[in-house]
């Protein structure tokens, strides 16, 4: 994590409103990304059909294959896409007591979303980090407690509140 996140926000601040935001937002984000996708790779797939129409020979062959190869990616891109909107899906208010999936985390080194991996996000000029339980710093905070501290990067991070 290069750039620390820190909160604008009073220490007092409820952030369970902002979590609601902040969880629509991931969802949109994810929905536009698979929707663009999913048309980027039909236009391609279009394309390279309509080149089998008008292309004969070595010229077509090697076409067909860089329009494969790009096809290929975007399905890989798709999946990606697709999973990271079922995991959104998948999360319930799960409580306060410790850090799980669909936790909002309040730390030392800023406001975390335990999510997929998105990066930050900004929701009313407050900046929060989308990150996965995959992530380095989202399995050393999962499971943890409010008070608990754990180490990232060798910078001990505390974590104040979760939401």
């Amino acid at each position: 994590m290069g750039k620390e996140i820190k909160s604008q926000k009073p220490a007092t601040v409820d952030y369970s409103e902002d979590k609601k935001r902040l969880h629509q937002i991931c969802l949109h984000a994810v929905t536009m990304r698979l929707q663009r996708l999913k048309a980027t790779k039909e236009e391609l797939q279009a394309s390279a059909n309509e080149e089998t129409k008008s292309s004969a020979g070595d010229k077509y062959e090697t076409g067909r294959s860089m329009a494969q190869l790009e096809i290929d990616k975007l399905a890989g891109q798709i999946k990606d896409a697709e999973q990271q909107l079922s995991i959104l899906q998948s999360i319930k208010d799960n409580g306060r007591d410790k850090v799980q999936l669909g936790s909002l985390i309040l730390t030392t080194q800023g406001v975390f979303y335990l999510a997929v991996s998105l990066g930050p996000v900004e929701v009313d000029q407050e900046k929060f980090m989308v990150i996965s339980t995959f992530s380095p710093i989202g399995k050393a905070m999962n499971g943890k407690r409010k008070g608990d501290s754990f180490e990232n990067f060798n910078k001990k991070i505390l974590i104040k509140e979760i939401y």
